[in-house]
């Protein structure tokens, strides 16, 4: 006959470690949230509100508000766009540094934190080559960093 004390036992044991595993489960979950959310890998979409010749007016928030050169993309439109140049409760006017395909007022557009100007060694210091791949319609330029290690 099994005792009723080992019984207990087992059961409390049992219940203990489902509730460190759904404590250890949420907290995994609260954690990997937060940092998905600190990322600038994620898109932060934007509707452009005004785009003249220079500056590039957006709804301002967290990120907009910032100092530095970064990015705005739409489908095949993107930009750099740069230092602020006027700020109010709302928005942010920043001068537009380049621009690939036009960009207009209205645009849902999506904020890139990773924009780097100039070559890779006069923007973060690194020694390259330019290279030319060869690709379905002529050579495609590219730059050659070389890495510590082989790939």
């Amino acid at each position: 006959m099994i005792d009723n004390t080992f019984v207990v036992g087992i059961i409390a044991t049992l219940l203990v470690g489902f509730a460190t595993l759904a404590f250890l489960g949420a907290a995994n979950r609260v954690a990997s949230t937060k940092l998905r959310m600190a990322s600038p890998k994620r898109r932060r979409d934007l509707l452009l509100i005004s785009v003249t010749r220079q500056p590039v007016t957006l709804p301002r928030n967290e990120f907009t508000a910032r100092d530095g050169i970064y990015g705005i993309a739409r489908e095949r439109h993107n930009a750099t766009i740069g230092e602020i140049v006027a700020v109010d409760r709302k928005t942010v006017t920043r001068r537009l540094v380049s621009v690939k395909q036009p960009l207009a007022a209205g645009f849902k557009v999506y904020w890139n934190g990773w924009v780097h100007r100039g070559d890779p060694e006069s923007a973060l210091g690194l020694a390259f080559e330019e290279v030319h791949i060869p690709g379905p319609l002529g050579p495609l330029p590219g730059w050659l960093v070389p890495g510590r290690r082989t790939t």
